[in-house]
């Protein structure tokens, strides 16, 4: 919806930059995007093979951890509940209200996501228009 609303907004409306103002042409560049990349990468560093079984731990145990918040959470909901008996847990989940909560999540995600969207492209706006003046005052032949 909101990427719907942009598009008929901004459709018809002339690029902020465009190719025109580059000084650059294509028989300038003389190495591709991956090279471009390639000179920012940092160095591989090798993991010797005694760690994995660490790093296995550690992961597992993260996971392990994360998975318990994640019931806690929803015990503390109530959408979870658990019931133990002398040697046997059961765990019940009340579809309901797990459904509504699904649903309020979803909304905020909308919502977030929406101004996430929002901000980016207001800053996309101000790097664009600094390039572009920076570009301007580096080249008075532009001007």
């Amino acid at each position: 919806m909101y990427v719907d609303k942009i598009v008929k907004k901004l459709g018809q409306t002339e690029p902020l930059v465009t190719a025109d103002k580059y000084d650059i042409t294509k028989e300038d560049l003389n190495y591709s995007i991956a090279d471009h990349y390639q000179m920012f990468l940092s160095e591989t560093v090798e993991v010797p093979a005694y760690f994995d079984g660490d790093l296995k731990d550690i992961f597992e145990r993260r996971a392990l951890l994360v998975i318990l918040i994640v019931l806690l959470l929803l015990i503390g909901a109530g959408i979870v509940y658990v019931r133990h008996n002398s040697n046997q847990v059961t765990i019940t989940i009340d579809k309901e209200k797990a459904q509504k909560k699904t649903e309020q999540v979803i909304e905020t995600g909308k919502e977030v996501g929406s101004e996430v969207l929002k901000q980016t492209g207001k800053a996309l706006e101000r790097a664009g228009e600094k390039l572009d003046s920076e570009k301007t005052e580096s080249n008075p032949q532009r001007r």
